[in-house]
């Protein structure tokens, strides 16, 4: 968990990253205009973890 949420909070971009374990799910805060969610994907894969699912929601 702590691995997950290191790597992803080193992102360009990525802000407010939480890692909720046990629900097996990722939530943060993304600048679109200087990274996109297939890269914080792919940065979870590496680590060796399944990404099933992603879902964005804008914020107006």
């Amino acid at each position: 968990m702590v691995k997950i949420n290191k790597a992803v909070a080193e992102i360009p971009g990525v802000t407010n990253s939480k890692v909720l374990f046990n629900a097996s799910k990722v939530k943060l805060d993304l600048n679109e205009q200087q990274n996109s969610a297939q890269t914080v994907a792919k940065v979870v894969e590496d680590l060796g973890y399944q990404v099933l699912e992603i879902k964005e929601k804008e914020l107006i």
